[in-house]
């Protein structure tokens, strides 16, 4: 295989790289930078980002699950109440 048909991915957001931080002063905001200039979190939390929005899917997909588990759990109890009468 040829690196040119498979080019190697970092994982790196170049766009959030804020070149007005040296890499050896400031890690955090040379590759935060550009992001944290640009992104406002909301003042209700004190952080944001991609971990935040799988937690409030992850939640929601929970309260799925459970809230069609007592509807079925009412259906069968209404059955067991229906043919027992």
């Amino acid at each position: 295989m040829s690196s040119a048909a498979n080019p190697l991915v970092s994982g790196i957001d170049s766009s959030h790289i804020d070149n007005s931080f040296r890499p050896q002063d400031d890690l955090y905001r040379y590759f935060n930078g550009a992001w944290l200039k640009t992104h406002e979190i909301p003042q209700d939390r004190s952080s944001d980002g991609v971990t935040y929005k799988l937690f409030i899917e992850a939640e929601a997909q929970v309260r799925e699950i459970i809230e069609a588990r007592q509807e079925m759990e009412m259906r069968r109890r209404s059955a067991i109440f229906t043919t027992a009468s």
